[in-house]
């Protein structure tokens, strides 16, 4: 059991990293859901319509998980088969994110290409995030990994 520990180490802040790809995307969903309906109620008064438009990223995440999760399954590069998703659809869904309040300000139509585009990113991203762990860290550590990561 000692052994296994210190085995680990080296893994300990890779473990970190990749935990922390877990943590904006959990810490983004609370934000959304509680900002993007009153942007949304500023121009649309029907709460049906905003509750509708709140649904989309459960669509989203419908379809684009399992279907990302093939691509990155079937993707061969240099630096991995997550990497490439993680790479350019993380940081487009931080913009998309940190750029709502200025499309709430500027007009609906703003706002809605922006939620559509950070939902499309947001859920295409989630299933290589997930799978990025078991990539990287050897079978015999991700017990622990895994612990770290949903601490």
């Amino acid at each position: 059991m000692g052994l296994e520990k210190k085995g680990f180490k080296p893994y300990l802040k890779l473990t970190f990293l990749i935990g922390f790809g877990f943590f904006t995307m959990g810490l983004m969903d609370p934000l959304y859901d509680t900002y993007v309906p009153i942007f949304l109620g500023k121009y649309v008064s029907s709460m049906t319509l905003v509750g509708s438009i709140m649904t989309l990223d459960n669509i989203f995440a419908l379809f684009l998980i399992p279907l990302s999760s093939v691509m990155s399954d079937r993707t061969n590069t240099k630096i991995g088969r997550r990497m490439p998703f993680v790479i350019v659809l993380l940081p487009l869904t931080a913009l998309c994110f940190s750029t709502l309040p200025y499309a709430a300000a500027a007009s609906l139509g703003a706002l809605i290409a922006l939620i559509f585009c950070l939902n499309l990113f947001k859920q295409a991203v989630r299933g290589p995030v997930v799978a990025l762990m078991p990539d990287i860290i050897p079978a015999e550590f991700r017990s622990e990994a895994n612990g770290v990561i949903n601490t």
